[in-house]
């Protein structure tokens, strides 16, 4: 999952015809991986920025592993970092990786322990534009799948541990 984040993190921004040799690169450099984990990481990594489900998300512009610091509405504090964040006029987009093998179907199953540092990450970024929707999605790299989670549910992730349910 590491070095998948690494390679979703920097091939963005290169040329998509330079996007494999760059990512081999990379890879070939990690001591403890066999030519078939490479062969495999670098699959799953081309196939996720080539998917055209994923090509806003994954075009150049977008700030990968962007902090995010600020206060809840009940005063926690909130300091984490996602894997890709888009602004832009119209909206903020939070995304997370994820490798879980198989990668839930829909956003309903995906687990509450995802939903709730989006969920802070969606209050944080609402309270600082509160003239944009905020939107949160997970990008499973295993399929690729991209499901976007909607904020009623964030929401209600965020009541739930406030509340202690």
């Amino acid at each position: 999952g590491r070095l998948i984040h690494a390679l979703l993190q920097t091939l963005p921004e290169i040329a998509a015809d330079r996007r494999e040799a760059t990512g081999r690169q990379f890879l070939a450099r990690e001591p403890d991986i066999s030519p078939d984990e490479i062969e495999e990481m670098l699959s799953v990594t081309l196939t996720t920025l080539n998917d055209p489900n994923f090509t806003s998300v994954l075009a150049p512009g977008g700030r990968s592993e962007a902090a995010i610091v600020g206060t809840l509405p009940n005063g926690q504090m909130v300091n984490g970092r996602v894997d890709r964040l888009i602004i832009t006029p119209d909206e903020i987009l939070i995304i997370d990786y994820k490798a879980d093998r198989p990668a839930p179907t829909d956003a309903a199953a995906v687990e509450v322990a995802y939903r709730v540092p989006l969920a802070a990450y969606r209050a944080v970024w609402a309270d600082i534009y509160p003239d944009r929707p905020v939107r949160c999605a997970l990008i499973y790299t295993y399929g690729p799948r991209l499901i976007e989670i909607p904020g009623g549910e964030l929401s209600e992730s965020l009541t739930r541990v406030d509340s202690g349910v």
